[in-house]
């Protein structure tokens, strides 16, 4: 029994314990700030880590020759902060000297070659850590690399513009290709061809309005409209804009109309962006040794293979020239495109039509009235776009990039970025080893990147020298317009920066940051599964890490200088660091929070306990990764509000919404009961939406569309599996330390959380199967026509009917044994209301009652009807429902049609879906197949032999599910699925109208003038199913 002198109290909230380790644990959890300044890290004799011992050595490496006192020199240079005596012991050491001696055979370089140190964690350690180089391309592999290039060859681009000449000359009855054939000419004398070109895109595209460069009307004054009418409005501006674009629609719909509120107007954008686009951003020049040109392969014609493979979105918007990119992609032969390209190559030169962009700006805040708050995106004509994607590809196959560089390169740089940072902090606070990270923010680089360092920095990678004039060329030739709610400004000559929303800009500033990379001290960084990671690049978002406080301040002062090279700076205010350090007595790691680094001459925020940082997306804070935030349940009562049909909404869940979360619940650590939650609020709106009862199979919502389900995603089972997947493709990746994320420690961990979900994505369609409700969806994967109309995001089913549908495909429908399952009490009426004698299930009314039967039938001639119609329109002469007389009785086929030669006999049937469906077609199929005498009479009367004479069926359940052998023989008729679908809707309307049918009647059975149908028959009929509730 405890006492009270054996309580432990929180001075913090006065609450009891009974020992230290409880009050331990409570003040980490509840107190975490105050349990963080009480962590001692202060050791009387400071130990030397794996950073110190390398800065060291390389500080002595690149020492002058006629340094006499070495070590009072690297007291005082070595940037290690350690004092004489520690100094001497440690370069007495061999290990030491051997770290030397590595760093002197690499001094020639820019990046050190491969090393090994000896962690001294412990003081003496006898185990040695191989290190590999941090960086990816050093000089000599630089060298070694473009051997095989150089040796390819060239291909000369003036026959190849010959060889073009001669296919024109031979089409010129094509429009525009006499102009396109003039400016081929014009091309191989070196005289100008833009006159040519843009004559050939008139006559070409002769429907093209030009931009007009002029300012229109204010916009006129919103009228003020009743509550019924504004209603009216925003469902045809919705509807409307829904047609023309879908993403904008949803966006309107999920973020708001950004259009429609407070923004800077063009004036107040135009003063502040004008300045900075056309500012002359002079550079700080390196020497360096004479450029050599490599790589002409740049420069060699285009192939079919990356044309057709580079092409532009069918959607991506059009530039000042106001040529569409589906008109582009469609309106013009390869062949064609081919050789403006080949122009481009020859002349180094692109018409001024094509070159010039409008620039739009893209708010970074919602409501923001701030100019620098916007992104600058510009457009320039999509001929030029397409040809800077060809140019861009080629450019990412060749060994040009650090491969810390993650941004716009043919790999999953995100993932690995992102899971690097997260192993190393995770490893960091496993192993109590001493980890800094630094986030970098540069201010606003791609608008003010200087073209001076563009050029520099291309030719210091020996990129062709007639690729570098045509950039260059195009930078300081080109002008752009800032475009606002429709008007644009006069024309603005950028003298810096690059244009965001070209494809070749993004592989230019990676060349720039890579060249930041190169700069980077090699012998600084943290040892992660034994290979030294110092930084983190993702386009300008630069993550820098060390193993000490003397190890990030070193880096952070050469990037700085670097940057100042390229014309960049760096935002302090934006900039952020954690500091974590060891406590080696408490086993404790302590958040370092008092400002330690400083970049430009500013600090740096430092991170405390509670604080958080985004990174790509992701929330991090001194444990890694935190738990996402995702707010669900607003975003989906916008949907509800909002004025759109039920295929809208779940056309905006699945690709709009729901997708919005992924990244962060990924890459973030997400649990599986914040998961579940997800889901149970996604699945409260769709039944809203859909009008669904709460008792319908969970697994109906989340089965995929093609095995019988809605399609929408489940949050459970889909995030482990796409963070398994994300993990594992590690192992592909051409960046070293990402490779070997997927075996450390931390990746591991998250891969067994990945294991631990309680259900896969691929278990909902067998959960739904097994269900009373959806097992007689079991088959709809067989047959495209089962499942296709389920996505209609463009309402070619009206909302009602789509509604209707979806209730009768998963027995929603409010049958007496449907609305009493689960609490069915004696009393309660299960038998049907029309005295059938059978239970009251939806199968029952739809498919057997009495009361129906006059529906059934209308239902199966207007299956009839259309499909006779669909065969009419293919060519065929159809006859319906002809008798014919038999030794087996009269036969009467729905529907015998013949073209050719060849004559089917078609008969429909709509089924229940309880036996197999491959059975029922057999069943009927045999009726008639089997019967000589049908076959012959058909035969001669259609002038065939009886051997052409073909039978199938029509067959469907009452929830529109299709035999998968109907559906073939159909299409081999030459029957469209598109065309076909139209009949799984018909008998899902038709199911319904027969439901409602049998609850407006009030025909009861009179088993004297029905005698075919037993009042107490408890057995079916095989090709009707079993009864379902």
């Amino acid at each position: 029994m405890n006492t009270g002198a054996n309580i432990v109290t929180c001075p913090y909230c006065d609450r009891g314990f009974k020992n230290t380790r409880a009050l331990g644990v409570h003040r980490a959890s509840q107190h975490p700030v105050e349990n963080n300044e009480l962590i001692v890290t202060e050791r009387v004799k400071v130990r030397w880590n794996i950073e110190h011992l390398r800065m060291l050595a390389a500080a002595e490496a690149r020492a002058p020759a006629t340094i006499k006192f070495m070590n009072q020199y690297l007291v005082e240079n070595g940037g290690t902060g350690r004092n004489l005596e520690s100094i001497k012991k440690q370069r007495q050491k061999a290990e030491y000297k051997r770290l030397v001696e590595e760093f002197r055979q690499g001094q020639g370089n820019d990046f050190s070659p491969p090393v090994q140190v000896i962690p001294t964690g412990q003081g003496n350690a006898a185990e040695k850590t191989t290190l590999p180089e941090a960086h990816c391309n050093g000089d000599e592999a630089f060298n070694d690399q473009i051997e095989e290039h150089v040796e390819n060859g060239r291909v000369n681009l003036k026959e190849q513009l010959e060889l073009d000449l001669r296919v024109l000359r031979n089409n010129l009855a094509i429009k525009g290709v006499k102009h396109l054939a003039r400016a081929v000419e014009k091309a191989l004398s070196g005289e100008d061809t833009e006159p040519h070109l843009e004559q050939w895109l008139r006559t070409a595209f002769p429907q093209l309005q030009q931009a007009r460069n002029h300012r229109n009307g204010s916009p006129m004054e919103p009228q003020v409209l009743s509550r019924r009418k504004q209603r009216q409005r925003d469902y045809q501006e919705v509807q409307k804009l829904w047609r023309k674009n879908m993403s904008k629609a949803a966006g309107k719909v999920l973020d708001g109309d950004s259009s429609s509120g407070p923004h800077p107007d063009l004036d107040t954008q135009e003063r502040f962006w004008r300045p900075i686009f056309e500012e002359r951003n002079p550079t700080i020049r390196s020497e360096g040794a004479p450029a050599k040109h490599f790589f002409e392969e740049i420069c060699s014609p285009l192939t079919l293979e990356e044309l057709k493979s580079n092409k532009p979105g069918s959607k991506s918007a059009a530039g000042p020239d106001g040529l569409r990119a589906s008109d582009w992609v469609n309106g013009v032969a390869d062949w064609v495109k081919m050789t403006i390209f080949h122009i481009f190559q020859h002349t180094g030169r692109v018409p001024a039509q094509w070159r010039n962009s409008r620039t739009i700006l893209i708010p970074k805040e919602s409501g923001t009235m701030d100019p620098a708050k916007f992104r600058p995106i510009s457009i320039a004509s999509v001929i030029l776009r397409h040809y800077h994607k060809v140019l861009s590809s080629r450019l990412l196959d060749l060994p040009l990039l650090d491969k810390r560089q993650r941004a716009f390169i043919k790999a999953d740089g995100l993932a690995d970025n992102v899971f690097v940072l997260s192993a190393t902090i995770a490893d960091a606070r496993v192993r109590m080893k001493e980890l800094h990270v630094a986030a970098i923010d540069v201010r606003k680089a791609f608008d003010t990147v200087s073209h001076e360092a563009i050029e520099r920095v291309m030719n210091g990678k020996g990129l062709p020298s007639r690729f570098v004039n045509y950039v260059m060329n195009m930078y300081r030739t080109s002008s752009t317009v800032i475009e606002v709610n429709g008007e644009t400004s006069q024309p603005i000559f950028p003298g810096q920066g690059v244009r965001q929303g070209d494809p070749l800009s993004s592989f230019i500033f990676n060349l720039i940051i890579d060249d930041v990379l190169k700069q980077i001290p090699a012998e600084c960084g943290y040892v992660l599964n034994g290979r030294l990671i110092n930084a983190l690049a993702f386009a300008d978002d630069l993550v820098i890490i060390a193993s000490s406080t003397q190890g990030l301040q070193m880096i952070l002062d050469r990037v700085v200088t670097c940057l100042a090279q390229h014309g960049l700076q760096p935002m302090p205010s934006k900039c952020r660091s954690m500091s974590l350090v060891p406590s080696g007595r408490e086993k404790k790691m302590k958040i370092i929070t008092e400002p330690t680094f400083t970049i430009a001459g500013a600090n740096i925020t430092q991170m405390g306990v509670n604080d958080t940082w985004n990174h790509l997306g992701v929330s991090f804070g001194h444990r890694g990764p935190t738990a996402p935030a995702v707010e669900m349940e607003d975003l989906l009562e916008r949907v509800t509000k909002a004025p759109l049909k039920p295929q809208q909404r779940l056309t905006i869940l699945r690709v709009f919404l729901i997708p919005r979360f992924i990244h962060r619940l990924v890459f973030g650590i997400s649990t599986h009961g914040m998961l579940r939650r997800l889901d149970k609020t996604v699945r409260k709106s769709v039944r809203t939406w859909l009008f669904l009862p709460k008792d319908i199979p969970t697994a109906f919502i989340h089965t995929s569309i093609q095995e019988g389900g809605l399609g929408v995603m489940s949050f459970e089972s889909r995030i482990p599996e796409m963070t398994r997947t994300r993990l594992q493709n590690l192992t592909l990746s051409d960046f070293p330390v990402a490779r070997e994320i997927p075996t450390h420690e931390w990746g591991i961990s998250r891969l067994k959380w990945c294991d631990l979900a309680k259900i896969k994505n691929n278990q909902w369609a067998r959960k739904l199967y097994s269900s009373v409700d959806g097992k007689e969806l079991r088959e709809a994967r067989q047959s495209q026509l089962s499942t296709s109309w389920v996505s209609d995001p463009f309402v070619i089913i009206p909302a009602r009917e789509y509604v209707q549908n979806v209730r009768t495909r998963i027995n929603a429908l409010p049958s007496r044994m449907r609305t009493t399952r689960g609490a069915r009490r004696v009393s309660q009426p299960v038998m049907c209301r029309a005295e059938c004698g059978e239970q009251e299930t939806t199968a029952h009314i739809i498919q057997r009652c009495l009361r129906t039967h006059g529906g059934r039938v209308l239902r199966h001639d207007a299956i009839v009807n259309r499909t006779s119609e669909l065969l009419t329109n293919c060519g065929y002469k159809v006859e319906r429902e002809k008798r014919y007389e038999t030794s087996e009785g009269a036969r009467k086929p729905d529907i015998v049609a013949a073209k050719d030669g060849q004559v089917s006999i078609i008969d429909v049937q709509i089924v229940s879906g309880g036996p197999p469906l491959r059975e029922l077609h057999a069943a009927k199929r045999q009726k008639y197949a089997n019967n000589g005498d049908l076959i012959r009479s058909i035969a001669q009367r259609f002038h065939c032999e009886p051997s052409n004479v073909a039978v199938s069926t029509v067959t469907i359940t009452w929830r529109g599910i299709w035999c998968g052998e109907s559906d073939k023989d159909l299409c081999s008729l030459g029957l469209s699925r598109k065309s076909l679908r139209g009949l799984t809707t018909r008998v899902l309307q038709g199911s319904h109208i027969n439901f409602n049918r049998f609850n407006s009647m009030t025909t009861v059975a009179r088993h004297g003038v029905w005698p075919w149908r037993r009042r107490a028959a408890r057995s079916l009929p095989r090709d009707l199913g079993t009864p379902t509730c």
